[in-house]
């Protein structure tokens, strides 16, 4: 891809997060403010029923889960489109997808889906990140295991080299996306799996434009979909 169509694709990404950021972050900060009031009143209700602990205890803890639970999404909101601090330095593919790999291992066993890795014998270096990448790639991955039907899938990690410089694929043999879901993929809250929140590949993106990694989605319904990292080729060395 030309420098100059990398850089408005950048651009046009990092204008869509940064809006989506504004809303969510808008958004969290109105519902922490009752969220809070709510947490007050549990921890009053806690010390005046002591004599009638024992029957409201199962009531109070149902309150107790949902706040904390509340409390934890506002934080994955502010965190999505948080500014991090990113620190570039030459890092082994291999090595990235290694560690990937490890941290996927038991969501991988507990739902018993293969998982393979192409890697090259001549690893090619990339600056990226370690800790950020690692928990981009990660969260694709994650995203790629929950849209396989256990005990049938496959995860293929590889990379491969192209004329414009490294490509690492994240595919699966899972549902497929229909192609009208696919521009809605990296939007905040939006999630085809039940329970989702919608936010890790959110982040993923994040973290990806924060290195100037391109992200592409190529999908066919009933055979699974293959995320393709798209690394600069000024990042090698």
């Amino acid at each position: 891809m030309p420098d100059g169509a990398r850089v408005r694709q950048l651009t046009r990404e990092a204008d869509q997060l940064a809006l989506a950021d504004r809303i969510t972050r808008t958004i969290a900060h109105e519902v922490r403010n009752p969220l809070t009031n709510m947490r007050l009143a549990l921890e009053l209700l806690h010390d005046e029923m002591k004599a009638e602990r024992k029957s409201v205890q199962p009531y109070l803890d149902i309150l107790n889960r949902n706040v904390d639970r509340i409390e934890q999404l506002i934080v994955d909101i502010l965190g999505v489109g948080h500014k991090r601090e990113v620190d570039l330095v030459p890092c082994l593919v291999n090595d990235l997808i290694n560690d990937v790999m490890s941290n996927i291992a038991d969501r991988l066993d507990l739902r018993d889906i293969i998982g393979e890795v192409e890697l090259p014998e001549d690893p090619p270096t990339v600056f990226a990140d370690p800790e950020l990448m690692t928990l981009a790639i990660t969260n694709i991955a994650v995203n790629a295991i929950e849209a396989m039907e256990p005990g049938k899938g496959l995860l293929r990690l590889a990379v491969r080299s192209t004329m414009d410089g490294v490509v690492i694929d994240v595919s699966d043999n899972g549902k497929g996306i229909p192609p009208e879901s696919i521009p809605k993929l990296f939007e905040p809250f939006y999630s085809d799996r039940p329970g989702g929140m919608g936010l890790g590949l959110t982040t993923a993106r994040s973290l990806l434009l924060s290195q100037h990694v391109l992200l592409d989605v190529q999908s066919t319904v009933g055979k699974g979909s293959t995320f393709s990292l798209q690394f600069p080729a000024t990042s090698f060395a």
